[in-house]
């Protein structure tokens, strides 16, 4: 893996946790129906309702993140709609995702652009024109994912990027 110190694509791939990895294989014997009222079927009910509880942090971050850049005059993608917590698109006004993409990888963060569903493309998403939006403003949004490691000094770093890519692409206007 190259070096980056804020990896904030997960919706592409993520790494495996040590932890995650034993928590799968411990996961593997739970192999009961967890809506049984069996010992069994509780234990793995349990197991289930363990497993997201990351995303309550994740949202705190996003939520964070989200401020930042409606402050700094971004655009939160959906921002009214209901969405999973861990997961987020951005648009910068004047700025490219293609630029931004190097931009923050200049900066060893990882981000994405373009449909989840055709990562590694820098086609323009089909789902932000299906929602509406022109393909000028679809071509200046990011994807970003939030991951169970991802903490806030990785966020406030990310915020510190965006702002800084932000800025300057104001002033090349």
């Amino acid at each position: 893996m190259p070096n980056i110190s804020a990896y904030l694509d997960h919706a592409a791939t993520t790494p495996l946790l040590a932890e995650a990895q034993a928590a799968l294989i411990e996961g593997f014997a739970l192999w009961a129906n967890p809506s049984s009222p069996h010992a069994s079927g509780r234990a793995a009910r349990a197991a289930l309702e363990a497993g997201p509880a990351w995303l309550a942090e994740a949202q705190r971050l996003r939520s964070l993140l989200e401020g930042a850049i409606i402050s700094g005059g971004g655009e939160v993608i959906a921002g009214g709609s209901e969405r999973i917590a861990a997961i987020g698109a951005y648009r910068m006004p004047g700025v490219s995702s293609a630029s931004q993409l190097i931009r923050f990888d200049a900066m060893g963060i990882a981000v994405s652009a373009g449909s989840a569903c055709s990562s590694g493309s820098l086609k323009v998403s089909h789902v932000l024109g299906a929602m509406g939006m022109d393909e000028k403003a679809a071509s200046e949004v990011i994807r970003v994912s939030i991951g169970r490691e991802t903490d806030e000094v990785d966020i406030r770093r990310f915020i510190d990027a965006w702002l800084t890519i932000a800025g300057s692409g104001r002033h090349a206007r």
